[in-house]
């Protein structure tokens, strides 16, 4: 029996919208479509947007929220639905309204943080609602801000990150409502520890992903991107045969799953290229032009 899905009613306004999509390209941002200093240049816009016509049409899907997705997307022209904090919240760029959110059951942040604080981890635990980040440290850890950790910090970079930082003693009277991801950056050699930590204490109640090899990132039950895209491919009546996802690490993996051709940039960790069922160049080397190109002459 065919599943059943609830389409909203702003869903059918979008697939009048799009038209018939013949091709769908899904890209990752960060590490993928963006480059190593997290740039997209006009001259890679103006080669991937060529591509665009004739119903192929491009989408982004990535663990950032949707304001800081959002400027990349217009840039784009992106009418597809965006998949953001990696599958919590589905938004159309073309409106700005949210068709799909979904959030982590307050007592798993709760968790989430008991453990973090007794434990002898040196972590920033990234937790998203939205436009900012609240984010809750132990004194003694340094700010992870990206894979490398810093001890200094002034105001432009906190603006750029959108990050306001507290005491992980001081989180009793935080409210845990409507938190969609919690992104956790820590010293890469207590990766494996930690991993292991929360897949059991958390079990089936959020998924855990690694994301860079420094993070881990938490979603929402049964929730990545993977499902996200499944859900749009219904909703919007696209065939999975004839989509493409790219990105770079286990979270994007999880639409590989889902579409018939996937592909791993060359910089993307070995797990994920693993997964793929082709690997282009690296994100440094205009990769998603390149799997583009070869997606659309298959």
């Amino acid at each position: 029996m065919q599943k059943r899905i609830d389409i909203p009613p702003m869903c059918y306004d979008i697939k009048k919208r799009i038209g018939e999509v013949k091709k769908l390209i899904v890209t990752d941002l960060d590490g993928t479509l963006l480059d190593s200093h997290s740039n997209l240049k006009d001259e890679y816009v103006k080669e991937i947007k060529e591509f665009l016509q004739d119903g192929i049409k491009l989408t982004i899907a990535s663990g950032r929220g949707y304001d800081s997705i959002r400027p990349f997307a217009k840039k784009l022209g992106v009418e597809m639905p965006i998949i953001c904090e990696l599958g919590a919240f589905i938004v159309d760029p073309v409106t700005d309204r949210k068709i799909l959110e979904k959030t982590i059951p307050v007592k798993v942040v709760r968790q989430t943080l008991n453990l973090l604080k007794n434990r002898d981890y040196l972590f920033n635990a990234y937790l998203c609602r939205g436009s900012n980040y609240n984010c809750f440290k132990n004194p003694e850890a340094p700010f992870f801000l990206d894979r490398k950790p810093v001890w200094k910090t002034d105001d432009d970079l906190m603006n750029i990150f959108n990050a306001i930082f507290k005491n992980i003693n001081d989180y009793d009277d935080f409210s845990f409502k409507g938190i969609r991801k919690i992104s956790i950056r820590f010293e890469e050699s207590q990766f494996e520890k930690l991993k292991k930590e929360l897949d059991e204490a958390l079990s089936n109640n959020a998924v855990v992903k690694q994301s860079d090899t420094n993070c881990l990132d938490i979603s929402p039950p049964g929730v990545s991107k993977g499902t996200a895209l499944s859900y749009i491919l219904d909703v919007c009546g696209i065939n999975l045969e004839n989509v493409m996802a790219i990105g770079d690490n286990e979270t994007d993996s999880t639409m590989f799953e889902v579409v018939k051709y996937s592909v791993a940039v060359a910089n993307g960790n070995e797990a994920t290229k693993q997964m793929a069922k082709f690997v282009t160049l690296s994100n440094d080397e205009n990769g998603v032009v390149y799997a583009i190109r070869k997606f659309l002459e298959e």
